[in-house]
């Protein structure tokens, strides 16, 4: 078995552990800690792969990692809406990292590349499964036996049937009562089992096809965009000084309420201090 073969397949095997975990994780349970553990999981396993198929992972794949860890501990830091919003939008843009097709670092890398690295990252997310599927894994290389061709047939055929039965499924049971009754009498809890399967599949696929972009090497993408403005000393002096001048009238404003006492905070306010110290953004 070919090396390329034997690292496809054990991408798909940890593909699959992390849909389980997935499904483990976020089933019945709010963004949280579960973003935390599901994503050092899928870095663990993304350097576990790297080093046990011989291909380290180096600049901007490598930066990558602490990044999503960082952002991702930021969502257990605190839970409020806003705050778990701009989090998971940063794991979004930090999953870029690891898709730049610039030749420059990453923290050089202009607007431009990080939108073609999100966009490569969102093509792997939704498709590179298929790939992987396809073109690196050479099925003829597997056990030569007809048991053994028989069962990667079955697999085979169990996993490109499995969507099109849950979707086809799921409309029918929809459409008809009689046979939404005998699917109910035959399996158990369907629509518990509907959503295990989706979320071990969403989570399965997405891994799939995020390991085996940050696994490959990339295709450089050069693209030369002029721009139509250009900021002088000037223009970023005068930006520079009305945002200290926003930030100073901020404090300014908060140093009356800091050594002014509970008192002038409920007069002002009507919260108590404390309730004022946890008021608002933080």
């Amino acid at each position: 078995m070919g090396s390329r073969t034997r690292l496809a397949l054990g991408l798909l095997g940890s593909a699959l552990f992390l849909g389980l975990l997935g499904d483990e994780l976020f089933r019945a349970t709010p963004l949280g800690l579960n973003v935390l553990l599901w994503i050092v999981a899928l870095c663990a396993v993304l350097v576990a792969l790297s080093r046990w198929g011989g291909a380290p992972l180096t600049g901007s794949r490598l930066w990558m990692i602490p990044t999503l860890v960082l952002f991702a501990a930021l969502v257990v830091w605190r839970d409020s809406t806003w705050l778990v919003a701009l989090d998971l939008f940063a794991i979004v843009v930090a999953l870029s990292i690891g898709a730049l097709r610039t030749a420059l670092p990453f923290h050089r890398a202009g607007l431009t590349d990080y939108a073609v690295g999100l966009a490569y990252a969102g093509g792997a997310a939704g498709g590179k499964a298929v790939t992987l599927m396809q073109e690196d894994i050479d099925w003829n290389e597997l056990p030569k036996g007809s048991q053994g061709r028989q069962a990667v047939a079955v697999g085979r055929g169990l996993m490109l049937a499995a969507p099109l039965l849950f979707l086809f499924g799921a409309l029918f049971v929809a459409a008809d009562s009689v046979f939404q009754d005998y699917v109910s009498s035959a399996v158990p809890n369907p629509g518990e089992l509907t959503l295990h399967v989706g979320l071990i599949v969403l989570f399965g696929w997405v891994s799939a096809g995020l390991l085996r972009e940050y696994l490959t090497r990339p295709s450089p993408v050069r693209m030369e965009v002029r721009p139509w403005f250009r900021l002088g000393a000037t223009e970023l002096t005068v930006v520079l000084a009305l945002l200290d001048l926003l930030f100073l009238a901020f404090v300014l404003v908060q140093l009356r309420y800091l050594f002014g006492g509970g008192s002038v905070v409920e007069a002002r306010t009507g919260l108590t201090y404390a309730e004022y110290a946890r008021h608002g953004f933080f």
